[in-house]
Formats: C-alpha cells, structure tokens, sequence
C-alpha cells in the first residue's frame, strides 16, 4: 500500500510540473489581458476588464462590468480565488482569498485568457 501510495504521489507531481509547463509557455505567447494590480476602490477601464472577464468565467457581478471595484467585484475576485486557490493561494500561503488582484491572481486571470484566445 505504502509502495501505491509513493507511485500516486509521483504521479500527482508529474502532472501538476507538466501543467504549470504548460502554461508557462503559452503565458509567454499570450497576449495578457491584464498588465497591473486592480484593487478595491480602483475606477478605471482596468476594472471594467476585470469585471468582463469575471462574468465570462461566470461569476456573478449583478451591476456588471461598471468599472468600479466595489464590495460586487471584490466578492466575484474572492469567489474567483478561491476557485483557484491551488494557483493562487497556497503558494502564497494562504487560506482565504485578499478580494485584490496581484501578481499571483493577475497571472492565473492571464493564463486562462489565455487559453481562450
């Protein structure tokens, strides 16, 4: 059993390197559809991308794409980080989401972008 266990592992390992491989190489063909940290309060044509994108992958933001990063926006980039926490807080260590989006939120947003172009 402990043997299943060490191939389980390895296997698990592989996959994830292979897809963070992957990724890494189209992150590095993709245009990026956000360049900078989009924060609460922030009004600008950044946050109605931020919000476009969010509504696309189905979040909800019942005002829509306003471009105003209010409580709406923050709880849909919470939900969003926590979707993806494995990328994006755990290597952080963290356990729960910021509501902000840095470098590690912004490179997941990209890298999904990414696959959609």
């Amino acid at each position: 059993m402990l043997e299943y266990m060490k191939y389980i592992t390895i296997f698990i390992i592989s996959v994830l390197v292979g897809l963070a491989l992957v990724s890494t190489s189209f992150a590095a063909d993709c245009p990026k559809l956000l360049i900078s940290p989009v924060t609460f309060g922030m009004q600008n044509a950044n946050v109605k991308t931020l919000q476009t994108f969010l509504l696309s992958q189905g979040f909800d933001i019942p005002a829509g794409p306003t471009g105003y990063y209010g409580t709406q926006t923050r709880t849909a980039v919470n939900e969003f980080q926590l979707k993806y926490s494995f990328q994006i807080l755990y290597p952080l260590r963290l356990s729960t989401p910021t509501g902000n989006v840095y470098n590690a939120t912004l490179t997941q947003i990209n890298a999904l972008f990414c696959a959609m172009i």
